[in-house]
């Protein structure tokens, strides 16, 4: 399953890494070039499920496009 882009640098550079999540050893994915990790609600136990929840979340979109 291939990552999807960072939503707040648009960088490709990304990485699973290992967390805490109510006293639990976890995985998230972090953008190595800005920082951003996520998604803070979900508490993935393996890499595949981390890359799942990241590619999970809503398109951005600007404030020209809301209704």
């Amino acid at each position: 399953m291939t990552v999807r882009e960072c939503p707040f640098c648009g960088s490709p550079r990304l990485e699973v890494v290992p967390a805490l999540c109510m006293d639990k050893l976890v995985k998230r994915i972090r953008c190595m070039a800005c920082g951003a990790e996520g998604p803070v609600n979900f508490c993935s136990e393996t890499d595949h499920k981390a890359v799942q929840n990241w590619n999970r979340r809503s398109e951005f979109r600007t404030y020209m496009e809301l209704p």
